[in-house]
């Protein structure tokens, strides 16, 4: 049930956001960086 609201939720995002989210996680070298902003980005999306 959570993954349905993150997706809708993501959904609901404008392109302007969801390229900035992908962009921040698709330029990072490593992984523990890219790990921690994937949290981050999915706490901020269940926020909204």
């Amino acid at each position: 049930m959570k993954e349905a609201a993150l997706q809708n939720a993501w959904e609901k995002l404008s392109f302007t956001h969801k390229r900035e989210h992908v962009m921040a996680i698709e330029q990072t070298k490593r992984p523990e960086t890219r790990i921690r902003r994937i949290e981050n980005a999915i706490k901020m999306i269940a926020k909204k």
